[in-house]
């Protein structure tokens, strides 16, 4: 069905009965693992289901996005974890002092956990905890302080404009691959955790929390949990490849738009040029002597195309009337010419 929400038109296909912009993206792209299912949920979002400004407003309408601030709700309904650990309305017993291992990156970003009962059970294969528990040994979680909605999931990373609050592709690149480096210095100071450490995203449609959470795992350990997300579990680094297309994609069309306005403005400038040496060479022309009517011209204002050692070039007639009177040139193109027709090519 064809739907326009803020202006902005869209085909909304409601596959396998979907009836929001979520459930679409699950029906369209099931398995969400990989930069190129990445790439194809962004390419859906921004070409067929309306852009930003349509998940923006779903986002609003479920409770998640405050309008009028454009950031995260904080309130128990509903209830946003994550955005309510940065907002300090979530206690994390025990986290306080594991935010000191981010180092430089503390006042940024924001060290998290799983409920203690999930972290226990993470080996379990119990039809209870499977899904439920951690996915590793070591599971935690890192977030960003910034709440305003552009940051609340990895799907809409730059593309809420600068004039609405939000970064450009490369600034929100820049943004990604400082928390990852923020992620990695946490688990290098936080001390036993394995050199194989794995940072994955839930991208919209298949998350469960509507505000950001990078998923720190040691990989060494991991849960039945892990294997049963594993078609949505994608790689921090996957992500990072596709802005970095977007970037790079960005830059040539700046670069080719600078060019051809630079061709341009050459073409501009040649022309006025071309206008004043016309007007020069018209200045002259009218302070030449009179000539008498058997010696005038046709019209003195006719461009003239002549074949020049097989290069085509423009001249005006005027040009050629400079010429001394009763030189060749001079008779070959005034009415006083009586010899044979110069060929036209």
């Amino acid at each position: 069905q064809s739907v326009s929400q803020g202006g902005v038109p869209f085909f909304f296909a409601g596959t396998d009965g979907a009836t929001s912009l979520k459930a679409e993206l699950i029906g369209r792209v099931p398995v969400m693992k990989d930069a190129s299912s990445y790439r194809e949920a962004r390419r859906l979002l921004l070409e067929e289901l309306g852009g930003y400004r349509t998940l923006r407003e779903e986002l609003i309408r479920h409770g998640f996005v405050n309008e009028e601030t454009n950031h995260l709700t904080t309130d128990t309904n509903p209830f946003n974890i994550f955005a309510r650990v940065v907002a300090g309305k979530t206690a994390q017993p025990g986290m306080e002092e594991e935010q000191q291992h981010l180092g430089e990156f503390k006042d940024k970003f924001m060290i998290c956990c799983n409920r203690p009962e999930n972290d226990a059970h993470w080996d379990s294969e119990d039809v209870e905890w499977v899904g439920k528990a951690s996915m590793s040994c070591r599971h935690r979680f890192l977030t960003t302080k910034d709440l305003h909605w552009q940051w609340f999931n990895a799907l809409s990373f730059g593309l809420v404009p600068p004039n609405e609050g939000g970064l450009d592709i490369s600034a929100a690149l820049a943004e990604l691959e400082e928390m990852k480096a923020a992620a990695l210095r946490y688990t290098a100071n936080v001390g036993g955790w394995s050199d194989k450490v794995g940072l994955f995203f839930h991208v919209f449609g298949h998350n469960s929390v509507n505000s950001l959470h990078m998923h720190i795992l040691d990989m060494s350990a991991l849960g039945p949990t892990f294997w049963k997300y594993e078609y949505k579990n994608i790689p921090v680094d996957h992500v990072i490849k596709v802005l970095s297309e977007e970037v790079a994609t960005m830059t040539g069309n700046r670069t080719r738009s600078r060019q051809l306005q630079e061709v341009t403005e050459a073409a501009t400038l040649a022309a006025q040029a071309a206008t004043q040496a016309m007007i020069a060479v018209a200045s002259k022309v009218q302070q030449q002597p009179s000539r008498s009517p058997s010696q005038s011209v046709n019209s003195s204002s006719d461009i003239l195309m002549l074949n020049v050692g097989g290069e085509l070039i423009s001249v005006a007639k005027e040009t050629l009337m400079l010429a001394p009177e009763g030189s060749l040139l001079c008779n070959l193109f005034s009415t006083e010419w009586d010899g044979p027709r110069p060929d036209q090519d």
